[in-house]
């Protein structure tokens, strides 16, 4: 760049950098994001991993944690997307517990990698295998006396129980350290937690009187009024006498009587709380001792700090084993301080990083209570009024520790350890609220070990915060796919392990039993890994010799419709257009991800053909394309942006050219891999970059997609810069059909002519505010679409008709960042025009340099529509219309979309503001 041009850019900069302030502070507003920155039968154990020994753990007492999480489910919809979060921040306990993930083989293709060494997962194969176990609570009724019949007639009836009622597995909590005895040898200690916990450095508050003076310990967030057993965590010594002390519920121990006037219709299920049952039969025992200490967090109360500020979490390096969390200790504090407070805390010298100093601890006299017993009592609507009569005490309070010692209640005063900048930590955090509505999209971002050592938790999803002085490398490589290329080998049938490990949503819908408000559920799972539903049809072996920096991908989506795959013939026309793609591609990497509808096996057999190693559709083969198939039997239409995801985390490249809406009859123009590629090397060195490539219609004639052809074209009159003015459909009387021509699409049309004319013309520079003009028209785009996230544009950013094609840099604006983890397509937005603009606004949002790309463009004319539409009835069936909207969502359940669309314009403005604040931080205390 001239030096006439870099003194015009920078100084636009400086008039940008303040308008986009003032309009992510005008998004945060309208959203009204409230974020405050500112001021046991054939068991298998997974991934090899052996049930660990004894460990060395405070005051020289042998002392080892076993946390059991039993898990069961029906397929990979089943397992929670919070659960690679989950992994992440349970390493910082791994000097003291290890988690025993025992599942029902729903977590079988889960991949351990993500977890750490002491997140252990124990198959148990089959849900009747799970249920066999579970049927050990009834090991003292005789096998004539089971009123099934039989224990095996049990376990049956209560896998048929489970698959109707998952929740009831709760009330197996009491009983999990004799129901897994057989895993719990060698640890001192057993408990029961939950998934949805965000475990923080947990062995720093485990004090030693806790893992020797007492039978049992629970850890509550306050509400000390209620004497039960927490379900989030509470643990227990490993022995014979504790691990029996649930005996007395009777809905365990003749859970036959109960299950068999359930099935037989004689009675109505019933969810019996083990948090009331088994805490009432604790304080029944004389001789035992019980801690009930104020120490956890929750998101049950809005007024909470974590709604204004989020939740921090701040984790050592891959082999430092620290997990933090904290929140902000009022609502006046100062959030660009508590970012600097997580980037450091570690390196810091402080009480809390004496290891000898408790974080809370009890002081004056034990005060006896008096425990009586009242029937009118109601503190725990979950819980039988039976238990709650003797669990709820009124004279307890929030900042007091309780104690059952030898049949007799006590209460003392505890305090916790003042920490810098008023700010309040704990051992971990229950988002038993948030988690109800949190979906995959919002908890990407961070992977512990790499780069990012701290971030964010809202109730929107996960903040990355970006330390001042990186001390660590980034691990991972600079493309979406993130494996040396020297080391590809080729994808083979029976071995994806190098193929991404992300789940993809193929089809969402709302919940069968949804909370309040309702929230969306994923009915059809998949992976790159899953053999059953994704077959390869090449491999690319090529891979090997393509320049992971200076080379781009092209992925490429396509969804052929029932009526197409019904006669193969149909798919010539479709095949011819993919292939202007690979060859106007001329031989650099590709992903290809296709999904067939009602795929008949003549349909099947040509595509196997047509798309595999041997094809003859590109000039250049297929050598250099992945292309993976999703043939469904049914008649199905999945969500373009899960299969946008998958074809995206495919690419072996750190830049990815993304978007092309095959099925609209868009093509490639011919000279576009020439002007990516000269993107690519020209930005090896500066990161966060975005291309757009604009779209374009020729009404009625042909053109030989080159930019001469295109202008001519354009001048005669024929070419239009709306594609809803060409389609065969038309929506709302096209009024849904905008192409984002109120924001910032005629925008880039304007300014991408003008460079592109400047192009032509061999232009090498140009005077000032020529340069300056342009860079103004990129400010004015970028402002535009970061404006679409506000409250006032939703319905245009709904109705976004154009899906942008986009040349898009992985490696973020920040150290750190990787947009194939951090910027993803909502796969919940599945239908044609539903939300197509979102990703872009984003992008912009969290600070990518919007650009347009000079001489490379989208095209539809009458031939490609044709290839695109054969076969094609002007009726079909839902979701392949563009008119069809979000169709995963009807318009009783509007208020889904809606809530999903507002969780997705307010992360990233948060961010953005986060990041603002956080550079402002710095500055303040002396950091550049």
């Amino acid at each position: 760049m001239s030096k006439m041009k870099r003194h015009a850019r920078n100084r636009t900069n400086l008039r940008s950098s303040t308008i986009l302030k003032i309009a992510l502070l005008i998004v945060i507003f309208i959203l009204g994001a409230a974020l405050m920155f500112t001021s046991l039968s054939n068991p298998q154990v997974s991934g090899n991993k052996k049930l660990p020994i004894l460990s060395t753990r405070l005051g020289g007492h042998k002392n080892r944690i076993a946390i059991i999480i039993p898990f069961v489910g029906e397929g990979p919809e089943a397992v929670p997307p919070y659960l690679e979060l989950f992994c992440a921040s349970a390493a910082g306990s791994s000097a003291l517990v290890d988690f025993l993930l025992i599942h029902n083989g729903v977590l079988d293709g889960y991949h351990g990698d993500k977890c750490p060494k002491n997140v252990i997962f124990i198959s148990l194969q089959t849900m009747n295998d799970f249920s066999r176990a579970l049927i050990k609570v009834v090991d003292k009724v005789d096998e004539g006396d089971i009123k099934f019949g039989s224990k095996e007639k049990l376990a049956k009836a209560l896998t048929k129980l489970i698959d109707a009622y998952p929740y009831i597995m709760v009330e197996f909590k009491p009983a999990l350290g004799h129901i897994f005895s057989d895993y719990l040898k060698g640890y001192t200690h057993w408990g029961y937690s939950d998934l949805d916990i965000l475990f923080g450095d947990l062995p720093r508050f485990i004090t030693e009187d806790e893992l020797t003076e007492f039978d049992i310990v629970t850890y509550s967030f306050g509400d000390q009024s209620r004497l039960y057993l927490r379900g989030q965590f509470t643990f227990h010594k490993n022995n014979q006498k504790i691990n029996q002390l649930w005996r007395s519920c009777t809905y365990l121990t003749h859970m036959d009587e109960r299950f068999v006037d359930i099935m037989s219709g004689n009675r109505q299920l019933h969810f019996e709380s083990a948090e009331g049952c088994y805490s009432n039969a604790i304080l029944q025992q004389p001789d035992i001792k019980v801690k009930y200490a104020v120490k956890a967090f929750t998101d049950v109360r809005e007024s909470d700090t974590m709604y204004t500020h989020g939740l921090y979490v701040s984790t050592g390096g891959r082999n430092d084993a620290h997990t933090l969390v904290f929140k902000a200790g009022s609502a006046d504090s100062d959030g660009k301080s508590l970012a600097l407070i997580a980037d450091k805390w570690f390196d810091m010298q402080t009480d809390y990083n004496d290891r000898k100093k408790p974080i809370v601890w009890e002081y004056g006299e034990r005060e006896q209570v008096e425990h009586v017993e009242n029937p009118e009592a109601k503190c725990m609507y979950w819980a039988q009024q039976k238990y709650q009569s003797k669990l709820c005490v009124d004279s307890l309070e929030s900042d007091e520790t309780v104690f059952w010692i030898n049949g007799v209640l006590y209460k003392q005063k505890h305090e916790k350890m003042q920490l810098p900048g008023n700010i309040i930590t704990a051992p971990f955090f229950h988002f038993q609220e948030w988690k109800r509505y949190y979906r995959t999209t919002q908890l990407t971002g961070f992977h512990r070990g790499g780069a990012l050592k701290t971030f964010v938790l809202t109730k929107e999803g996960v903040l990355p915060i970006f330390p001042h002085e990186f001390s660590r490398k980034d691990p991972r490589l600079p493309s979406p796919l993130g494996i040396p290329l020297f080391k590809w080998n080729g994808v083979k049938k029976d071995n994806r392990k190098q193929l991404p490990d992300h789940s993809y949503c193929l089809e969402s819908g709302p919940r069968k039993k949804p909370p309040t408000p309702p929230a969306p559920k994923c009915h059809k799972m998949t992976s790159w890994r899953d053999q059953e539903t994704v077959e390869i049809l090449s491999g690319a072996p090529a891979w090997t010799q393509i320049d992971m920096q200076a080379e781009v991908t092209m992925v490429l989506t396509l969804q052929i419709q029932a009526e197409q795959a019904a006669d193969s013939s149909n798919l010539s026309p479709i095949l011819n257009l993919l292939a202007m793609y690979l060859n106007r591609w001329q031989g650099q990497p590709s992903v290809l991800v296709i999904h067939v509808s009602a795929a008949t096996p003549e349909t099947i057999s040509k595509l196997r053909a047509k798309l595999g190693p041997g094809s003859d559709l590109s000039y250049y083969g297929m050598d250099t394309c992945l292309v993976g198939a999703i043939f469904s039997r049914e008649s199905k239409v999945f969500s373009r942006k899960a299969l946008l995801n998958m074809a995206f985390d495919a690419a072996p490249t750190r830049w990815v050219l993304s978007g092309f809406e095959i099925e609209r009859g868009i093509a490639i123009s011919q000279d576009t891999a020439f002007f990516a590629h000269r993107v690519a090397v020209s930005r090896d060195i500066s990161s966060g970059s975005v291309f757009i490539l604009p779209q374009f219609g020729v009404v009625n004639e042909e053109n030989d997609f080159t930019i001469p052809s295109l202008f001519k074209t354009n001048k005669g009159g024929n070419l239009v810069e709306t594609l809803a003015q060409i389609d065969r459909e038309i929506c709302n009387d096209g009024e849904d059909n905008k192409d984002g021509k109120d924001h910032a699409f005629m925008e880039v049309h304007d300014l991408w002519m003008r460079s592109t004319q400047r192009l032509v013309a061999g232009a090498t520079s140009s005077d000032e505010k020529s340069i300056e003009d342009e860079a103004l028209m990129l400010d004015e785009i970028q402002l535009k679409m970061i404006s679409l996230l506000a409250e006032k544009n939703h319905y245009d950013l709904f109705a976004f008709d154009v899906s942008p094609i986009l040349l898009i840099d992985n490696l973020g604006p920040r150290t750190g960042i990787l947009t194939s983890d951090f910027v993803r397509e909502v796969e919940e937005f599945g239908g044609k025009l539903c939300y197509n603009g979102l990703r872009l606004s984003q992008l912009a949002t969290y600070g990518y340099s919007i650009n347009v790309l000079a001489g490379a463009f989208g095209l539809s004319t009458p031939t490609t529509r044709s290839y695109a539409a054969s076969g094609i009835p002007k009726k079909s069936s839902l979701g392949t219309s563009r008119c069809d909207g979000c169709f995963f969502f009807d318009e009783e359940h509007e208020e889904i979309l809606e809530s999903i669309s507002k969780d997705e314009r307010a992360r990233p403005a948060k961010a953005a503001l986060l990041w603002l604040h956080e550079e402002d931080g710095a500055k303040l205390h002396g950091h550049t």
